[in-house]
């Protein structure tokens, strides 16, 4: 991922930037991306961009300390043409020699970063990769395969596509309250400051615009979304936000401050569902 101009005050960015990462756990990026993909799949399977989405999650991942993930997704990342499946004997002379080799040695990563499988001596081709590249000019990889690739998509624009399929699968009766559409709201929601910060988004050169971030505020604020956000991220703390980095965010923890007191001062009043948005 090209990376945007950073914060111009890179000292309060850079200690914004460490707080977060204190207090969240790669473990969540890597949940958070695993729990996109299998919305675009399940809710947006023929998005038109949706290789890119793809390429841009795992781009997003990769700025974190975070491990290999991708086969846990592996058959949602096919649905969605981002993954391929090759035996390593159609691989390239040059390319086989070396897949060959790393599953002797029992399995691992190629080169330029395509995992080798031990077991099925399978290639795990990703859109974009070099590998892919050269097996689709080679006609090994169908024409239908091709795609035009962007990995420029940030967190705004990754959770402007992600957020409102989570939050309508949300209201529908396919809902999975435990770990579907909801987990995605919650992680988002938890997150998207710590991408923010990542992506190098400050006040003064490219925050997302107010209208953005209150719809998307507005998507993410569901009780059951709160609540799923403090089930996958722990007890959120949202003190290490830093204002004067990134003001756009004045008010992202409002909503949730606000759910928080509903429960504890009326938990033998039913909940209201609709009163946790922003103002």
């Amino acid at each position: 991922m090209a990376a945007r101009s950073a914060p111009r005050n890179k000292a309060v960015a850079a200690n914004y930037f460490s707080a977060l990462v204190k207090i969240m756990s790669m473990h969540e990026i890597e949940n958070l991306v695993e729990s996109s993909i299998i919305t675009l799949a399940k809710h947006a399977p023929e998005h038109p961009r949706r290789e890119s989405i793809c390429l841009s999650l795992y781009a997003l991942q990769r700025q974190f300390d975070c491990g290999y993930t991708l086969p846990r997704v592996a058959k949602e990342l096919k649905k969605l043409h981002y993954l391929f499946y090759i035996p390593a004997t159609k691989l390239p002379q040059q390319e086989r020699g070396e897949a060959e080799n790393i599953i002797k040695d029992g399995g691992g990563h190629m080169a330029d970063k395509t995992y080798v499988d031990r077991e099925s001596g399978l290639c795990y081709v990703t859109a974009g990769s070099e590998l892919w590249g050269k097996l689709l000019d080679l006609k090994i990889l169908p024409e239908s395969a091709r795609s035009q690739l962007s990995d420029d998509l940030y967190p705004m624009e990754l959770a402007e596509i992600i957020v409102p399929l989570a939050a309508l699968a949300a209201a529908s009766d396919e809902a999975d309250s435990t770990g579907g559409a909801v987990r995605t709201l919650g992680l988002w929601y938890a997150l998207f400051p710590l991408l923010c910060a990542a992506a190098g988004y400050d006040d003064e050169a490219n925050a997302p615009e107010e209208k953005q971030i209150y719809e998307l505020l507005r998507r993410l604020s569901l009780p059951e979304a709160f609540a799923a956000a403090e089930l996958h991220c722990g007890g959120l703390d949202f003190t290490a936000f830093d204002t004067e980095a990134m003001g756009f965010l004045n008010g992202w923890a409002e909503p949730y401050h606000k759910w928080k007191r509903h429960r504890s001062t009326a938990s033998s009043a039913p909940a209201d569902g609709n009163n946790c948005g922003p103002a």
